[in-house]
């Protein structure tokens, strides 16, 4: 007897929208035509109540599942120790990540002053590294004043041999 791959197209459209998240996600890892089938990842996302443009079909399902499970840490939601106590809980960095654009988007202010002590070097790092992501430390100089007429980089002007410099005193 010969074993389904996968269910048929209506089958599986339709069983989609009465399957929690964990069972979807089960239910996609049984094959891998199911597995990297994204209509179906973007059909499952389209009925989740949180919209955020950054994040794709399967970051979505992931926001929602973290968010599920971090109402049970034990503080009020939006409060600064919830955010806290996320950040002490995330370890993978794909979680990090996903539940950094949700609390840019939502709670900038507490993003700032996160505690990183009670996290390992690796999450810090992550960390770090997604909340510093778009400061720049120098400014960028206008194009017309970096290269000369004729497109190339104008030669830096050096200090000359012969000039007076400022003395030192």
């Amino acid at each position: 007897m010969k074993s389904i791959s996968c269910l048929p197209y209506v089958i599986d459209r339709g069983l989609c929208r009465f399957l929690t998240t964990i069972d979807f996600i089960s239910l996609r890892r049984t094959s891998k035509e199911q597995y990297f089938d994204e209509e179906a990842y973007l059909i499952f996302s389209r009925h989740m109540p949180i919209y955020m443009i950054e994040l794709n079909p399967r970051e979505k399902i992931g926001l929602h599942y973290l968010l599920s499970w971090s109402l049970r840490l034990g503080s009020d939601i939006d409060q600064f120790k919830w955010v806290q106590n996320v950040v002490d809980w995330l370890s993978f960095p794909i979680s990090i990540k996903i539940m950094f654009h949700f609390f840019n988007k939502n709670c900038t202010d507490y993003l700032m002053n996160i505690d990183l002590s009670n996290v390992n070097a690796c999450q810090r790092f992550i960390w770090l590294k997604l909340c510093h992501k778009k400061s720049r430390v120098f400014k960028r100089k206008l194009l017309e004043n970096k290269y000369n007429e004729c497109g190339r980089k104008r030669p830096r002007h050096k200090i000359q041999m012969y000039r007076n410099l400022q003395p030192c005193y």
